[in-house]
């Protein structure tokens, strides 16, 4: 065989061995906040999840195989749809399971905060209480970035501790995690 034709086959493996799991732990990382990657140590595990995904999906590539109208569009879907899926249904099955296991998500910040709309009461460490609404136009940061958090609205706290009223003409609030003492999440 040419040296040319092995170099270009050798190609077309490590990218059929190495697309597929890079796909997945990219998506993986936007879903849950993960400290940026040595791109040398995501190597093997990159081939490796790419192996998994070969595992599950080899027996309908090889038979699609016979026929070049199916083989690619399942090739298509081996090597992209389902690496993006994997994550999804990774971080879904794991909700379901009874048991727990190691939690992906490094802090209980970035885990709760990721959910839908909260009301919220922050402690503040001088002693003050800020209360506002945590939804979709709210924002929260990841890790390993320091904590922050937007609340899209701002609300005035009664005597009694309960929610009164909005402020008005306001667009929200940005308070620093660190002048945080404790997080209070209401239904």
């Amino acid at each position: 065989m040419p040296s040319g034709i092995w170099n270009t086959v050798s190609i077309v493996i490590f990218l059929a061995f190495f697309v597929p799991g890079f796909v997945s732990m990219q998506v993986f990382s936007l879903l849950v906040p993960t400290e940026p990657r040595d791109f040398s140590k995501q190597l093997p595990e990159a081939i490796g999840f790419s192996a998994l995904n070969y595992a599950v999906v080899g027996p309908v590539l090889f038979f699609m195989s016979k026929d070049p109208v199916w083989f690619v569009p399942a090739l298509y879907i081996s090597l992209l749809l389902l690496p993006i899926g994997w994550p999804f249904l990774y971080l879904k099955v794991r909700e379901w399971l009874p048991f727990t296991t190691v939690d992906p998500y490094a802090k209980p910040w970035d885990y709760v905060l990721r959910l839908n709309t909260r009301w919220v009461i922050l402690h503040l460490r001088n002693g003050e209480k800020l209360a506002g609404k945590y939804g979709f136009k709210s924002f929260a940061s990841s890790y390993p970035a320091p904590e922050q958090i937007y609340l899209e609205e701002v609300w005035t706290l009664d005597e009694h501790g309960s929610f009164s009223e909005p402020h008005d003409r306001t667009r929200g609030i940005i308070v620093n995690g660190a002048d945080i003492l404790m997080f209070e999440l209401l239904e």
